[in-house]
Formats: C-alpha cells, structure tokens, sequence
C-alpha cells in the first residue's frame, strides 16, 4: 500500500476556496492534481474543525498567533471593503509580516469569505423618511391586497447591450471572429413600457425607436391599455414611480377622471418594484439572442 499523502494547509484552503465556487469534487481534484478522495476528506475536515489540518499529518509552523488572527477579523470588521493585499499591509506597518494568502485563509476561518456586495439605490434622510411613511401607510395590507396592484414602469433596451457574458476559448485566440462579442458606439435601443400583478402578466408598449415618454404618450397608453388589463387581472390600485410624465398635472387629472387608485410611491425606490425583476429577466433573454452562437 502506498503511503498516505498529507496536504498542505495551504492546499487544503484551496480546496476549500473551489468547493465554495461550486466546482465538483473531481474538477477540484484535477486541478489541484491530487485524489478526489482528498478533495472530499479536506472538505470533511473542514466542516467538521474549521481547520485546514489534521494532527495526523506534518504541519508547518502556525504564522500566526491567535491575537494576530483576531486582528485580522477586527480589521475587515471594520473595513469591510478592504483587500487582503490591503489588511497585508495595516499588519506590515504594525511589525507583521504575512502573506496575503494567508489573511485569506485566517479571513476564511473566521467567516469573513470576499463576497460581491449588493448595490442599493444612495437614498438621503428625506428619501428614507418617505420610504418610513410608505411602510407605515402599507404595514396593514395583505398579501390579497397587494395581489390586487397593477406594478408598472418603463425601461430601455438596447440591441447591443450586453453586460456579462463567458466564452471558453483556446490561449492566443482572444480576437479570433469566432470568440468576440460585436460592439458599436452608439447601440440603438428602444423604450417599453408594461405592467403585471400578482395574477399574471399585464401588457407591453413599444416607443417608436428614438422616443422618449412624454406625459401625452403616457396618457394615451393609459388610456388604450390599462383600464382594459386592470379590469382584466381584478385590480384596484395602480403602481407608478414619480417620473415628471408620470405625476404631470394632465397625467394626474387622467386618474382621478377614470376613477383609478394610484399607490402612494416614495422617490427613488427601484429596489421596492417588483416589476424590475421582470425587465432584468427580459433583457437576458434579449442579450441571448445577440451571443453569437457558434
């Protein structure tokens, strides 16, 4: 029987590191060239220590002491933004010398993983007062309640408009034809404007390539599409953001002509809409279309 081959630590957190990318236990172990049993007792040992190590193997000498660990989570707690390479050099400067990789590591063990950080609307004191004032004014509403509003907004989309996209290419073919996504300065798009409930979809209007909405072209959407699809979907309250077309004098007027509830909407509140799930799906759904498929 061959002898039994211990990992680094180092090797161990990589392990770790892939396992947390989602990767297969057999990709991990093919890229780290060690048995896929490894990969699985590392990650075992792992949930079950929080530690890198066995006591079983040889082990390199600990780089740092419990105190440096604790200020390495005392830095990122508070700087969360701070790279590894930038926790490194506060430690440098206080008489540590560390690697980068094993702040990683020490930031691994304290569960303090690099994650992409959610983006939010910057919202001011007056903007979060009037979000206070929404909740309250809706705090007693159910879910039967809200099932019965018409969410609605306008978005833009462009023919060109790709934001992330993967190839798997060969090395030295970055500008092959076949591995690039086309490009131009100025990509036409093209505005719409819809609505759903919580019944099901409601309608689509397209603007004329180039146009922009106005409080008049508003007004005639409203007037040809939603009194129909409201009626349709059972609902009673209208949802709109306080665009200028949208909270116009004349747009107003046209509500309170037909009779139609408009929910009270604090500024700046994309976030809150539901309706922007749907337009993110959609535009994926566009973005596919223009990948070159071969």
């Amino acid at each position: 029987m061959g002898r039994k081959l211990h990992l680094t630590p180092t090797k161990r957190a990589r392990i770790l590191a892939f396992h947390e990318t989602a990767l297969s236990q057999r990709v991990i172990a093919d890229k780290l060239k060690v048995s896929k049993t490894a990969v699985h007792n590392a990650i075992v040992l792992f949930k079950e220590t929080k530690k890198f190590y066995d006591r079983s193997g040889p082990r390199h000498k600990r780089k740092t002491t419990p105190a440096t660990d604790r200020h390495i989570a005392r830095i990122v707690k508070k700087s969360p933004f701070k790279s590894s390479v930038g926790v490194q050099q506060v430690l440098q400067a206080a008489g540590v010398s560390i690697s980068s990789s094993t702040v990683r590591r020490r930031l691994l063990q304290n569960d303090l993983r690099a994650h992409a950080p959610a983006r939010k609307p910057k919202l001011t004191a007056a903007m979060r007062k009037k979000r206070l004032n929404f909740a309250k004014q809706y705090r007693a509403w159910t879910a039967e309640d809200w099932r019965s509003v018409m969410w609605s907004d306008e978005s833009s989309f462009h023919q060109f408009g790709i934001t992330k996209q993967f190839v798997r290419r060969p090395t030295g073919a970055r500008y092959n034809e076949r591995f690039i996504i086309p490009t131009v300065k100025h990509p036409e798009s093209i505005m719409l404007w819809g609505c759903f409930s919580g019944t099901g979809r409601g309608t689509l209007e397209f603007l004329s390539k180039g146009e922009r909405m106005t409080s008049a072209r508003y007004i005639e959407i409203l007037q040809n599409r939603l009194l129909l699809v409201m009626n349709l979907h059972g609902c009673t309250t209208f949802m709109q953001d306080g665009a200028p077309c949208h909270t116009a004098k004349a747009t107003m007027k046209w509500f309170r002509d037909n009779s139609v509830p408009v929910l009270s909407w604090p500024g700046n509140s994309p976030d809150i809409n539901p309706i922007e799930n749907m337009w993110q799906l959609m535009k994926r759904k566009v973005e596919a279309k223009f990948v070159p498929a071969h």
